[in-house]
């Protein structure tokens, strides 16, 4: 997945820290009821904060539920499961059958050629449920990849298509009454997440000579262009009523998303 929208463990409340954690074992929890516990394996703390986000803008909380699991077998712990787990589970797996074909095509990663077959069942299962948004995925992807065939240099075209991709993601229901707003939000988040994790690569693709869209900007300031994009997230997420997880959402997005680059630094 992209390991870029995490939240920053240390700067949340005890409460906060449980709230964020029942979310992350709820998402695994669906993946594992809707489309078998190989698929755990996959959680991501990405489409943690995707079911955490929807789920803050309804008016009933997810229900609480305990278990042990194949992943935590030693003790029961909580988790949440509402619609908004079940659907982040779904893009969960969109997202990682894609990751694993991109990865096979790109390296002849025989591990993630495996992948694609072990979750084309569940890949299918999404795809039959959610049709608009595996749609998004596959044309969005199929247009960042033409980008990278032919050395795109502007940056702002393949973050604009995979922005795209990530607002009809967000969106899990048209018909909800903020949708315009939250595909917007979905869309300003997948053009920082695109550009944040080509900076977090550059260094790596330049040595294995891989397409990057900043390889040709020399005297970029990333600290500059990334405050610009996520200035555009926090903009969109105004625009929205305030969110039953406000603190865990700002944590992420003024904090938690800068990990990755700090770690890049080191």
């Amino acid at each position: 997945m992209f390991g870029i929208v995490i939240a920053n463990r240390e700067g949340l409340s005890e409460e906060d820290q449980k709230v964020y954690q029942r979310f992350y074992c709820g998402v695994c929890h669906s993946l594992g009821a809707d489309y078998g516990d190989y698929c755990r394996s996959t959680l991501s703390y990405d489409m943690t904060f995707l079911a955490i986000f929807l789920q803050g803008l309804e008016e009933d909380g997810p229900e609480a539920g305990e278990e042990r699991c194949v992943m935590r077998p030693a003790h029961p712990h909580g988790f949440y499961r509402s619609a908004a787990t079940d659907y982040a589970a779904a893009m969960n797996v969109i997202l990682t059958w894609y990751k694993c074909r991109d990865d096979w095509e790109d390296d002849r990663n025989l591990i993630r050629y495996g992948g694609m077959k072990v979750f084309g069942r569940a890949r299918s299962q999404v795809e039959a449920a959610w049709p608009r948004q595996c749609e998004a995925v596959a044309e969005g992807l199929g247009a960042i990849g033409a980008m990278e065939r032919r050395g795109e240099t502007n940056p702002d075209r393949p973050a604009a298509a995979f922005g795209k991709i990530m607002g009809e993601l967000f969106v899990m229901d048209e018909a909800h009454p903020r949708a315009r707003e939250i595909r917007a939000f979905g869309d300003a988040l997948g053009r920082f997440i695109y550009i944040m994790d080509a900076v977090v690569d550059l260094k790596e693709d330049l040595k294995k000579e891989r397409y990057n869209p900043l390889i040709a900007m020399e005297h970029l300031e990333p600290v500059d262009l990334l405050s610009t994009l996520l200035g555009r997230c926090t903009d969109a997420l105004a625009a929205l009523p305030e969110n039953r997880y406000q603190a865990i959402i700002e944590n992420v997005l003024y904090s938690g998303v800068w990990i990755p680059y700090a770690a890049r630094k080191e």
